[in-house]
């Protein structure tokens, strides 16, 4: 049996390819095109809580640690940062309680 070994930039490609397709119906949270690879910047300006309050949030009521993006300084406060470095079944995981989130938020 042939069997290809995919090396980590292919595997990253596709996660960060479906993660796109999952963050495309989120109608508050919205993917920032980047040259990163396993890191997914998130603009989640149109959500109502901002920066590390919002990351907070995230957390206690998900239990989803992204960072936020003003550790970052700019104009990161509506800024969330994904690591999608992991497993598909925790990436998937993630996307569907920041879903979750995001639709409790309302927009």
């Amino acid at each position: 049996m042939y069997y290809k070994k995919r090396d980590n930039a292919e595997i990253e490609a596709e996660l960060k390819k479906y993660a796109e397709e999952i963050l495309g119906s989120f109608k508050n949270i919205r993917l920032v095109k980047s040259q990163a690879t396993y890191l997914l910047w998130l603009d989640c300006t149109a959500m109502p809580l901002k920066g590390d309050a919002l990351a907070e949030d995230l957390r206690n009521k998900t239990g989803l640690y992204l960072s936020s993006g003003s550790a970052y300084k700019g104009n990161g406060a509506g800024f969330l940062r994904m690591n999608i470095a992991c497993p598909r079944s925790r990436l998937i995981d993630g996307l569907e309680r920041l879903g979750r989130y995001s639709e409790s938020c309302g927009s």
